[in-house]
């Protein structure tokens, strides 16, 4: 057949360069060597796509890869030599044959990367050896998938691996994992048929031992790491796959799938068939019962042991061992939590425990419930199963480091509030905490008052020894002048312990470290301090100074092995390699075979209780809200913007800002500076902040004490480090807070008279590291002085700013704005008409004024006599009637304020004025015959004659009169007889005078109303005349 050598792609041995890469069938592609994909590439894979390798071909995938193929298009990855897939390749014809470990593996490396195959085929792959391996050397040859995390950085971000809907069929070794991974595989074939096609070349290099066809596995080594999730897979037999419990047993299934491998339901024939094999049943309910301390109220809500997170991979390994968690919103869920106040009195809690169990039957359906019960736990379940109101619905009870007895550690608390042991100061602490919100002063006080429990882990046999005169110790009798715990005595009656095995399966599970591990007794003396209410039965001698007077023996670091181990006749688990704290950790798969009848493969042990070694402990006193922010940037504690909380710390845990205990805890703190922030709440106030350094008993301490305002912000610097002698520093504040200005004048939007001078009032102050500086700008321009003349600046809206610097070089900018207004009128003066000036009707007046604005300019003027606009400034007063008027002139500014000026002139008439409206009236067509102009010009000229002559002799006699006056050689009586003479002359000519011109004008009047009988003049000539006349006849 002939070779279509274009409708192939060969890879020969490249490193893969674009962001995307993409396959599709438009051609079979051929690896000759290796195809490399970079951590930040991707690998997409077109459905119907076909990849053979050579001899010797990998893929070897840093990066991602998406290979989503379809039933009818599935993607196929085979040997160079399957002529099945895509045809004659090598166009050897039919000489060679595909074989398994004909082509290598897909070697999956890089952090967190992705691999997805939803139908896709698998075939003769498994040949590699280390010659073909280039840098990945190590790993072994008889892999067709290869997982490996070789030189990541931890904590790893694991790879995750899906493969859905395929068929990875005739494939030479196994499935491996170097390191953790997440691994799934569902609907799919994993097989090598019975008479599969082992490689024949003879450059085979394999052992012939390995050439067969079931040497194919799918398992993590040792049962360790992320559960491998393989459900609905064949495994190429109709009973699954072969488990490691089958190989030890000589029985031969499927492939193998040695550990941690969760393989039900599984097909009992090749898929694409869904008939399954028989699924595994649900276990019974389980409710775990932490110990004191093992619950915290976040919020509002108990929540199991968020701080040391003790109980962690016990959950993870019920969870794998088929547990479903009702926190998780499982369906129908088989795995429960009972987190309580701890504090509270046992008995009570015991009720509640009650009510849990009835819930939890409720949900599920079941009669009895199992029980995990740690510590103080195991004595809340007892009190509940030795109780009156016991209802008969616990199955199994398994007890870890129950102190059935008591702990000699809890008469260290109850008597005189001392804590020891690697979280004894956070204990301390927390009680602090809590004593301190609920107004104790004494932190013995509060324990007795308030934490019941405390006195209720008392032991209930002999444990203190007292000092005897010469320097011995002698054990004291319980209950002997001891603090008596009537509640655990009650618990350990013959009575109670019997109700307790009849009730109850019990697997008692302890540990015993060794003889000097445990506090066993207490070497006391009489009260040295009787004025205070501590060791009261007696002090364990120079306790402050050293720990001689605390006798050790064996147990768990907590509770003494003789009361751990107190209950007969039950089922026991010891170990020697747990402290108290890890009992749930380490004895997990104890537990659950305890619980299941199975011992589990996996083991878990990714949570923080078994590898603490240093604590970080930062607390508050209100009136604050707080966060960390460490050395790496991640913070927890409050988000003071969303008003959330916020941790981003692994493992680390923040109390909330709800309640009124406020800490947070870092375990293994980074070495660096952690920057704490606070924030003042409700009424502001004095504050304090804490931050101790704990690393198992040995505490190092620092506080810092100040005042703060509401909503107001503190920042603090403190830095640790591992290896110094002084691990952590001062608290070191630090000013991030501005000043604090306030602008009193201007205020904001205010407005100013452009003529008035701005006083510029403000403060600037800074409460913790001082004010530096403080500069005034207006407009953006720097100004010394806080008088401004606003005269100076342009009318508008103007930006004053005081920019604020402490002495942290923190900058505060307060900025106004307010506006520079023009409010005053222009100015208006009226120079002609003068004010009560007189002007002749016949007269043109031009009226002479100005307008002027100093600020912002004459926008506009107007002009009106009589109210009337006025359009010119010459104005004809022939147009007006004779008699008052008022000139008004209005200016307005461009600012908007008005000014308004008037003036009261007069329009009178005398002879010539009127003489000169004949004229006028005549020119203007109301007068028609030029015969009656010419009368009436000729009578008023006449009449001005008249007056002229009767004004001579008027003026003559008062000429007369002066003269008279100023006569020196006359005497006043001689003065006074002639005056009187003149003034009786000047009488009689000024009666003659007023006859005459009336005459005169009589005589007008009628040749004015003949003219207008003949219709010569019009109605308004004949009027304004007539008006002259009428004035003449008054003011002549």
């Amino acid at each position: 057949m002939p070779i279509l050598s274009l409708a192939w792609f060969f890879v020969l041995g490249e490193t893969a360069k674009a962001a995307d890469i993409i396959w599709d069938n438009s051609q079979v592609r051929v690896i000759s060597s290796y195809f490399e994909i970079n951590h930040w590439d991707r690998l997409i894979i077109k459905p119907g796509t076909i990849i053979k390798f050579n001899r010797g071909g990998y893929i070897a995938a840093s990066g991602n890869i998406i290979a989503q193929g379809s039933v009818d298009q599935p993607i196929i990855f085979t040997s160079i030599k399957d002529d099945s897939a895509g045809g004659d390749t090598n166009g050897d014809d039919s000489a060679t044959s595909p074989a398994m470990g004909d082509w290598s593996y897909f070697l999956i490396g890089g952090e967190g990367n992705r691999v997805t195959m939803d139908y896709v085929e698998i075939h003769y792959a498994g040949g590699a050896d280390s010659g073909l391996g280039r840098k990945w050397q190590y790993m072994q040859p008889t892999s067709f998938i290869s997982v490996t995390s070789y030189g990541e950085s931890l904590p790893l971000k694991l790879k995750e691996i899906n493969i859905t809907h395929s068929s990875l069929v005739n494939n030479f070794g196994s499935i491996s994992f170097y390191g953790d991974a997440i691994f799934k595989i569902s609907e799919s074939n994993l097989y090598n048929d019975v008479n599969c096609p082992l490689p024949m070349s003879p450059n085979w290099t394999w052992k012939q031992v390995n050439l067969r066809c079931n040497n194919l596995s799918l398992s993590k080594g040792g049962g360790s790491g992320t559960a491998i999730e393989a459900p609905r897979v064949y495994w190429g037999h109709p009973d699954g796959p072969t488990t490691f419990d089958d190989y030890k047993k000589g029985v031969v299934k499927g492939t193998k799938a040695y550990f941690n491998v969760n393989y039900i339901p599984f097909l009992i024939e090749p898929w694409p068939s869904d008939k399954t094999g028989p699924v595994q049943s649900a276990p019974d309910p389980v409710i775990l019962l932490p110990g004191i301390m093992g619950s915290w109220n976040i919020s509002g809500r108990w929540q199991l042991d968020p701080i040391f997170h003790t109980y962690d991979n016990l959950m993870e390994a019920l969870i794998a061992a088929g547990y479903k968690e009702n926190s998780l919103n499982e369906d129908k869920p088989t795995l429960f939590t009972f987190p309580y106040d701890w504090r509270v009195d046992n008995n009570l809690t015991a009720g509640l425990l009650k009510e849990k169990i009835l819930q939890v039957k409720a949900i599920t359906g079941a009669s009895k419930v199992d029980i995990i019960a740690h510590s103080m736990g195991g004595l809340v379940a007892r009190s509940y199963i030795e109780g009156d109101n016991y209802q008969n619905d616990i199955d199994q009870v398994v007890f870890l480091g129950t102190p059935h007895q008591g702990s000699p550690e809890s008469y260290l608390g109850y008597e005189g509030a001392y804590f020891r042991s690697n979280i004894g100061p956070i204990k301390k602490y927390l009680f602090q905490i809590e004593a301190a919100t609920q107004g104790y002063l004494d932190l013995t006080d509060y324990i007795r008052a308030e934490v019941p429990t405390v006195e209720q882990l008392l032991p209930i046999y002999d444990y203190l020894k007292d000092k005897q005169p010469d320097n011995t110790y002698q054990i004291r009798p319980y209950p002997l002048n001891y603090p008596q715990n009537n509640y655990l005595e009650n618990l350990n009656s013959a009575e109670a312990v019997s109700l307790l095995k009849q009730r109850a399966n019990i697997t008692n599970i302890v540990a015993d470290l060794g003889a000097d591990s445990t506090l066993n007794y207490l070497k006391v003396i009489a009260d040295p301090d009787i004025t205070d209410n501590k060791w009261q039965s007696g002090y364990p001698e120079n306790l402050d100074i050293n720990l001689d007077s605390l006798e050790m023996g064996n147990g768990d670091s907590t509770v003494p092995l003789i009361s751990a181990d107190s209950l007969s006749e039950v089922e026991i688990f010891k170990t020697g390699i747990s402290d108290h704290t890890n009992l749930p950790t380490v004895m997990q798969k104890e537990i659950v075979k305890t619980l299941t009848g199975k011992l589990p493969a996996g083991y878990f042990n990714s949570k923080i209780t078994a590898t603490i070694k240093r604590w970080a402990f930062f607390r508050v006193y209100s009136p604050v809200d707080f966060a960390v922010i460490a050395p790496d940037g991640n913070r927890i504690g409050k988000d003071f913007i969303s008003n959330t909380e916020v941790n981003e710390i692994p493992d680390a845990f923040y109390s909330g800002f709800n309640g009124h205990e406020e800490f947070i805890l870092i375990p293994n703190p980074q070495d660096g500076e952690y920057k704490v922030e606070l924030q003042g709440v409700d009424n502001g106030g004095e504050y304090t902040l804490a931050d101790s350094l704990i690393d198992g008993d040995k505490e190092t301490g620092r506080e810092f004490t100040g005042t703060i305002a509401p909503a107001q912000v503190r920042d603090f610097n403190i830095t640790y480090s591992a290896v110094a002698e002084n691990p952590i520093s001062n608290l070191e504040p630090v000013d991030t807070m501005p000043p604090v200005v306030i602008i009193n004048k201007p205020a904001e939007a205010d407005e100013y008279p452009y003529s008035d001078s701005l006083v510029i009032d403000y403060t600037a102050t800074d409460d913790f590291s001082g004010l530096a500086s403080a500069a005034i700008f207006l407009d953006g321009q720097e100004i010394t002085a806080t008088t401004v003349k606003l005269s100076d600046y342009l009318l508008g809206r103007h930006s004053l700013a005081v920019q604020a610097v402490d002495k942290a070089g923190n900058q505060a900018v307060e900025q106004v704005n307010f506006t520079i207004i023009d409010n005053v009128p222009p100015i208006v003066a009226i120079s002609r008409p003068i004010a009560g000036g007189e002007y002749p009707h016949s007269d043109s007046l031009i009226i002479d004024y100005s307008a002027t604005d100093d600020f912002s300019g004459i926008a506009t003027t107007t002009i009106t006599i009589d109210g009337q606009a006025v359009a010119s400034t010459t104005i004809n007063l022939f147009d007006y009637a004779l008699g008052g008027h008022a000139l008004v002139i209005t200016a307005w500014d461009k600012a908007g304020n008005q000014a308004v000026e008037q003036v009261n002139f007069e329009i009178i008439a005398d002879i010539d004025s009127t003489i000169s409206d004949i004229k006028e009236i005549y020119e203007c067509g109301w007068l028609k015959k030029g015969i009656y102009r010419a009368l009436l010009e000729n009578a008023f000229k006449l009449l001005k004659i008249e007056a002229k002559f009767f004004d001579k002799e008027q003026k003559l006699n008062e000429k007369l009169i002066r003269k008279t006056r100023d006569d020196r050689k006359l005497n006043d009586k001689q003065k006074q007889k002639q005056i009187e003479q003149y003034n009786k002359k000047l009488t009689e000519p000024k009666k003659n005078r007023a006859k005459a011109i009336d005459h005169s004008l009589d005589i007008i009047v009628v040749l004015l109303n003949n003219a207008k009988k003949q219709n010569k003049i019009n109605q308004a000539g004949y009027d304004i005349i007539l008006s002259d006349i009428n004035y003449l006849r008054i003011n002549l």
